[in-house]
């Protein structure tokens, strides 16, 4: 799936931020014009695409991201995700829920919204209120995603949303990784293990209630043992994947990358290609090239089964090339 950045300005400034060195690295914070957004739909389209994630920045303080949504949603039967704080300017929230509310039954076309989550006790009040605010006005459309940064986290707080506001009944989890060259906080490998044993705690008490989590992309296999595994399989819907791979960012300015972390690098137009497929293509290639030189993130995905039979990538490419980009010259 395809990701359109509607704006490269955001709301927070989150200590984990995968987007943090694109961001930082941007002049103009422009947002999209409806010029572009029409030329990037009409590429997936005719390349046999009819669904696509909104993202930016934050992408619901673009001017017109309602009438974005609804363009895609009415207009031309797209699935839309949209991963957005739920944070956006109180003078626009009005027309933006109504405009949602009045669209998001219409057409045979799916409208999702996943709202990126920090814990309570970590976030400011005033950032809070808004959160809260979003989901009480849109509770049928949303699902949390939350983002492991630290070893001291909490995640109790995800299922009180969920109870107390009707969410869709998903979690997307989501571990932090560096941004080569950048300054973040992120969860180092050798930690993986001591990090997952909350998330772990928590399956049965979420599965009890309905409520089913997925692990995005960067948790190697080899961090859970056998039985976890098995618990994995049982708790999420058997919806297990332990790849890294191209998600493709497409920024206003069209430009594209193979994800956030590596946003810097092999950038390209989307002008260049002719269709969706050779565009992954050619960032899968540059992944290939990495992944020949250094399989994974930890000796032992040298001689991996689970690398061999492409079950496991080897952990998230951004570790990789950090240490790449800490070792200098040395390569």
């Amino acid at each position: 799936m395809a990701n359109l950045l509607l704006t490269e300005a955001c709301v927070r400034h989150c200590p984990y931020c995968f987007a943090k060195q694109y961001m930082d690295g941007v002049e103009d914070h422009s947002a999209i014009t409806k010029e572009n957004f029409v030329y990037v739909i009409d590429f997936l389209e005719k390349s046999g695409i009819k669904h696509i994630s909104l993202l930016g920045g934050e992408p619901l303080i673009h001017p017109q991201a309602a009438e974005l949504i609804e363009y895609l949603k009415i207009e031309r039967e797209f699935d839309i995700c949209i991963f957005t704080s739920g944070i956006m300017p109180s003078k626009k929230f009005d027309h933006f829920v109504n405009k949602i509310n009045s669209i998001s039954q219409l057409g045979k076309s799916k409208l999702t919204f996943v709202v990126n989550v920090n814990e309570p006790r970590l976030s400011p009040k005033k950032e809070l209120e808004k959160v809260h605010t979003f989901l009480s006005s849109l509770p049928d459309l949303c699902s949390l995603s939350f983002n492991i940064y630290r070893l001291d986290y909490n995640i109790d707080f995800l299922i009180e949303y969920i109870l107390k506001y009707g969410l869709r009944r998903h979690v997307r989890f989501g571990i932090a990784n560096p941004i080569p060259g950048a300054d973040n906080q992120f969860i180092h490998p050798k930690d993986f293990k001591e990090a997952k044993k909350t998330l772990m705690s928590s399956l049965k008490k979420m599965y009890d209630l309905h409520i089913y989590p997925g692990l995005d992309c960067g948790f190697p296999i080899c961090m859970f043992t056998d039985d976890e595994l098995g618990k994995l399989y049982k708790y999420t819907k058997k919806g297990l994947l332990f790849d890294c791979g191209p998600t493709i960012d497409i920024g206003p300015d069209l430009m594209c990358w193979s994800c956030f972390p590596l946003s810097n690098l092999n950038r390209k137009s989307l002008k260049d290609f002719q269709n969706y497929e050779d565009l992954y293509n050619y960032f899968a290639d540059k992944q290939t090239e990495y992944r020949n030189e250094v399989r994974g993130l930890y000796p032992g995905c040298d001689t991996c089964r689970n690398y061999e039979d492409e079950i496991c990538s080897g952990g998230c490419l951004a570790h990789i090339l950090n240490s790449f980009h800490q070792e200098g010259n040395f390569r």
